[in-house]
């Protein structure tokens, strides 16, 4: 696999999740060609207690885990880690696709 260094800020709790492998997918508005390792940093925006406690939530409900393990914190203003993008689909065809 390549390493091209092509990186992506998120805002958290959204960033760590996706890193952790909890969110398993991530929209953008815009078609990206890339593929491969990406690069996910945090942006200084500190996530508030009650947004965190909701996504964990949330994910617990959707993958029917009660004992669904999260990262430990959230931190800011970092490198986090990074993911493989496997593809980039147009919102109609991942509405179909996962059947939202």
């Amino acid at each position: 696999m390549s390493d091209e260094g092509m990186c992506m800020s998120m805002h958290q709790p959204w960033a760590s999740l996706l890193v952790h492998g909890i969110k398993r997918h991530e929209g953008r508005t815009w078609y990206s060609a890339h593929r491969g390792r990406l690069w996910i940093a945090a942006t200084v925006k500190k996530p508030e207690a009650k947004e965190i406690a909701e996504l964990e939530h949330m994910y617990r409900s959707i993958y029917n885990e009660p004992d669904l393990k999260f990262p430990a914190d959230y931190p800011t203003g970092c490198l986090l880690g990074c993911v493989i993008v496997d593809d980039c689909l147009h919102q109609d065809e991942y509405r179909e696709k996962v059947r939202i």
